[in-house]
C-alpha cells in the first residue's frame, strides 16, 4: 500500500464540513497523537474514539500512529510519525487504508455508535445472589452469535446440571458439570434463530436450583455468515495494513452494535487501557447487570478459554 502524499480529508461530496459538526473521529491511537483544535480549544493528547471537527488538526509522534474514521464516506486514513491531517482541510499528509467491502458496510453504524459512547450512562442493576448460589454469567442479555456458545458461570468446582429451556420446554442439560464453563455441543440439537432460551444450574444430586435465570437470544443464520465475514475481513485488513489498533477498535464497534456483549467484552481485553476501554468494560456490565466482580470473573474466564482451557461439551437430554 502506497504513501499517499496528499489526501484531502474533506465530505465526499467536496464539501468542507462546518466547524462544530463531527467530521471525523480518532479511531485509534498507537503512542502518542497530539490533537490541535480550532480556538478557543487548547491542544491535547489524543484518546480513541474522540470526535473531530473542521479545522482540527492531528499529529503523531515518532512512533507513534493514529487511524482517522472520516464520517462522510466510512473512509480510514492513517496519519503515521512526522505526518498531520487536518480535518475538512485541503490536504492531509498520510494514507488513506484499502479497507475491504465488509469492513466499510458496518463502519459507519459501528463508528457512530461507538463514538456515542462518550456520553456517561448509569450501570444496570447488579447481579442479585443468595448465599450457596452460582451466578449465570454468560450468555446473558445478549444475542448469541455462535451456533455452538459456551456457557459460564461462577462458583466453586461442585456437581451441578447446566439446564437450558426456549419456548416454555425443557430443550437441554448437562448431566455433572463440575468446572466454570461448558461449550454447548455441536452433537446436540441447535438453537433455533430468533427464539429467546434461558438457562440456569440445578444441584446434579436433588436438582435444586442453584442459580438465578439468565436468558439469551439466538442470531439468524444469515448475520452468524456476516459475522464470519466480518472477522475474515478484519484478519485480512490488519494483513495488509498492519493498523491492529484500528482492527480491535472497529472489532469492538461492530459487536457492540449487535449487542454481542460477551464479544465486546473479550475483544477489549486488547484495546489499550484508558478510557476507551473501560467504556466497553462499563457497557458491558451496564447491558449483563453484572457488577464489577462478577464481570472481571467473566474476563478472567474468557482469557482462560482464548489459552485453550475449559469445558466439555453439553448434550442431548
Amino acid at each position: 500500500m502506497s504513501v499517499l502524499p496528499a489526501v484531502p480529508l474533506r465530505a465526499a461530496s467536496g464539501a468542507i464540513q462546518e466547524a462544530g459538526e463531527v467530521a471525523a473521529y480518532l479511531a485509534a491511537v498507537e503512542g502518542t497523537v497530539w490533537v490541535t483544535p480550532r480556538p478557543p480549544r487548547e491542544r491535547h493528547e489524543g484518546v480513541p474514539a474522540e470526535p473531530l471537527e473542521a479545522g482540527d488538526k492531528v499529529e503523531a509522534e515518532t512512533g507513534s500512529r493514529a487511524s482517522i474514521y472520516r464520517v462522510a464516506d466510512a473512509a480510514i486514513l492513517e496519519a503515521t510519525a512526522g505526518s498531520a491531517v487536518l480535518i475538512g482541510g485541503e490536504i492531509a499528509t498520510s494514507r488513506l487504508l484499502d479497507v475491504p467491502d465488509e469492513v466499510r458496510a458496518v463502519l459507519r453504524s459501528g463508528m457512530e455508535s461507538w463514538g456515542r459512547w462518550t456520553a456517561e450512562f448509569e450501570l444496570g442493576p447488579m447481579s442479585a445472589d443468595l448465599p450457596g448460589q452460582v451466578t449465570p454469567l454468560s450468555p446473558r442479555n445478549e444475542l448469541v452469535i455462535d451456533h455452538y456458545p459456551t456457557f459460564f458461570w461462577t462458583g466453586e468446582p461442585i456437581p451441578l446440571r447446566l439446564k437450558v429451556k426456549g419456548e416454555d420446554k425443557l430443550m437441554y442439560w448437562a448431566w455433572r458439570v463440575t468446572g466454570s464453563m461448558i461449550r454447548y455441543s455441536p452433537g446436540a440439537v441447535r438453537f433455533q434463530p430468533g427464539v429467546t432460551y434461558s438457562w440456569w444450574l440445578v444441584d446434579s444430586r436433588r436438582s435444586k436450583p442453584m442459580s438465578a435465570t439468565a436468558f439469551f437470544t439466538v442470531a439468524p443464520p444469515e448475520l452468524m455468515r456476516q459475522v464470519a465475514q466480518f472477522e475474515d475481513a478484519l484478519t485480512a485488513f490488519e494483513a495488509s495494513q498492519g493498523s491492529h489498533a484500528a482492527t480491535i477498535l472497529l472489532r469492538c464497534a461492530y459487536y457492540g452494535e449487535l449487542g454481542a456483549w460477551t464479544h465486546l467484552l473479550a475483544a477489549s481485553r486488547d484495546l489499550p487501557v484508558g478510557p476507551l476501554q473501560q467504556r466497553a468494560w462499563d457497557l458491558t456490565r451496564k447491558k449483563m447487570s453484572l457488577d464489577e466482580g462478577k464481570a472481571t470473573h467473566l474476563f478472567a474466564l474468557l482469557v482462560w478459554k482464548r489459552l485453550g482451557f475449559g469445558g466439555g461439551d453439553v448434550g442431548d437430554p
